[in-house]
């Protein structure tokens, strides 16, 4: 049985759980296949809004901007514990958000044209052009994640120790797919047990008729899961080992089971 990951890139709100991957574990469990879930977009606001990453951030800004913002930093930790809290007043919650904003201006000005907030991400490139996300996975000045993947994220250091072979992402809208994409950079560069990268979810499904057989993205990424997950996925995973299939195959594989 492949060692199975399904992760939920960074990029949306994370103010609440993400339900399709324990929906998506529990139906492959009911199939005898096993798979690790991991939220990644909250891992990623966890440490965003963090004094690591701050005092990471600070060695780049001037002195005038670190005694502006440095008051901030010291109530990172209780920001947080205001906004996770059911029974924090109001006031309690409007500094915490004062807090996390000043923080979020920060990042703007240290990565240039990085822009976050609890609704989405957005970088100086657009996630609507292909030009665009491929120069920002490589522009570390513009993509903060590139470094998080690479030196902080626990998931990557998670699929390098439990040597991980398949890893599924599940991507709701745009704002996520440069993450998306930095990630599987990312995992394609450190993790030598991944032999399979799979993109699904709701937006991956709308814009696959768009990523033809010489799509950049297929650089770091090896097929597409189109439309629901779960009997798909059951089917890819006892497949995916025996069938020999070309790149453009692999895009509607999982629409060619469902109407055979």
């Amino acid at each position: 049985m492949m060692k199975s990951m399904l992760i939920f890139p960074p990029g949306w709100d994370p103010r609440g759980p993400y339900l399709s991957l324990p929906v998506l574990k529990a139906y492959l469990q009911q199939n005898n296949q096993e798979v690790l879930i991991r939220d990644e977009n909250v891992e990623f606001y966890d440490f965003f809004f963090s004094e690591q990453f701050f005092k990471r951030m600070s060695r780049e800004t001037s002195t005038l901007k670190k005694g502006i913002y440095f008051n901030s930093t010291l109530h990172i930790q209780e920001a947080k514990d205001v906004i996770r809290s059911k029974d924090s007043k109001s006031w309690q919650r409007k500094f915490a958000w004062n807090v996390l904003s000043n923080l979020n201006y920060l990042a703007g000005k240290v990565y240039k044209g990085f822009e976050i907030d609890f609704n989405s991400m957005h970088f100086k490139y657009s996630h609507d052009s292909t030009s665009e996300i491929m120069r920002a996975l490589s522009d570390r000045a513009a993509n903060p994640l590139i470094e998080y993947f690479e030196k902080d994220c626990s998931t990557i250091e998670e699929i390098k120790n439990q040597e991980i072979e398949y890893i599924g992402f599940s991507v709701t809208g745009n704002t996520q797919l440069i993450p998306t994409l930095t990630m599987c950079k990312a995992i394609k560069e450190l993790c030598p047990s991944v032999k399979h990268i799979q993109l699904g979810g709701n937006f991956i499904t709308r814009i696959s008729s768009l990523i033809g057989n010489l799509h950049p993205f297929w650089n770091y990424i090896d097929s597409m899961l189109l439309y629901d997950g779960e009997e798909n996925l059951s089917s890819f995973y006892s497949s995916w080992k025996t069938i020999k299939i070309t790149q453009t195959f692999l895009i509607y594989i999982i629409w060619m089971i469902i109407e055979i």
